[in-house]
């Protein structure tokens, strides 16, 4: 797990079955995201 000062995110890495554990969760906004994947502000397409 980590929690970036300039991004607005926590990462969660693990098994797949932890990733889809949290993603079920009503509790929290998870979704699983790609290796990689970039998380600076200007790459967010859902929430333009």
């Amino acid at each position: 797990m980590v929690s970036e000062v300039d991004f607005d995110s926590t990462i969660v890495a693990g098994s797949a079955a932890l990733i889809d554990a949290i993603c079920a969760d009503q509790r929290l906004e998870a979704f699983a995201i790609p290796e990689g994947a970039d998380l600076t502000w200007d790459a967010d397409t859902v929430n333009r």
